[in-house]
């Protein structure tokens, strides 16, 4: 068996041993949205051959450095790694791990307890287009190597305790950036005119931050963001759209 979809069926179980027996044959593994438990450092490890696997919106819980290591070594797909796991409670620290992840396409920890600092090889991420850090405990800068991360469309690091200044180098080499989410953090100082090159940003959050000086004028010339004055956007809803049209995209 390499492709299993029992998510959305209201199980509610610990999810028996016999049942990763199945897992290192594997292509896709969605479990998703039921009522699942188990420690999660006592899964199996994922697969390298694994194009999907979803474990979100369950009751997973513990450390998630068994998922990324394997004999004290990073592992990574041949092709695009699409993974979701979020709303688990999820632990520890973001190993610095992720340099041979270079063909994930999406990731989402978010709404998890990871505390310290973001993995400089995060920026190994090269392929990455939808990533979500949002509602964690990550602290300090956003690791300069985060530039080689060019194809990025959404980056939500939202509702955590990320300081510095508003890196200049966001708006100078993200471009492709459709969502960019870091409100509720520390930043400070001025917000960089650099920002005003995100030609096809659609959302940018930065509230609840520290900032301070003036609003460039230029940003008047981001037309993707343009919206009449008195409509209201969900911005969960367009996160939620955009994050399923980055789905969507073939590897």
């Amino acid at each position: 068996m390499n492709w299993l979809d029992i998510s959305e069926a209201e199980i509610s179980s610990n999810v028996p041993n016999w049942f990763w027996e199945f897992l290192p044959t594997m292509v896709k593994l969605n479990i998703s949205h039921n009522h699942f438990k188990r420690k999660i450092e006592n899964l199996p490890l994922i697969p390298q051959s694994a194009l999907q696997i979803d474990l979100s919106s369950n009751s997973f819980e513990g450390p998630v450095q068994h998922f990324f290591q394997c004999q004290h070594k990073c592992f990574c797909p041949t092709t695009c790694f699409q993974q979701q796991i979020f709303l688990c409670v999820l632990t520890g620290q973001l190993p610095d791990c992720l340099m041979n992840f270079q063909s994930l396409g999406f990731l989402d920890l978010s709404n998890n307890y990871f505390h310290g600092s973001l993995p400089i090889s995060m920026g190994s991420l090269r392929q990455i287009q939808s990533l979500h850090l949002g509602d964690n405990n990550f602290s300090g800068e956003i690791p300069l190597s985060f530039v080689n991360c060019t194809w990025i469309k959404l980056f939500d690091a939202a509702k955590n305790n990320l300081t510095g200044p508003f890196p200049s180098w966001i708006g100078n080499n993200l471009s492709n950036l459709f969502i960019l989410s870091l409100h509720s953090n520390q930043f400070h100082g001025s917000m960089p005119l650099s920002i005003c090159n995100l030609d096809e940003l659609h959302l940018l959050d930065l509230s609840l931050n520290s900032l301070s000086g003036n609003i460039p004028k230029c940003i008047s010339n981001l037309s993707a963001m343009a919206s009449q004055a008195n409509s209201k956007v969900d911005i969960s809803m367009l996160m939620m759209h955009i994050m399923m049209i980055l789905m969507a995209l073939p590897a």
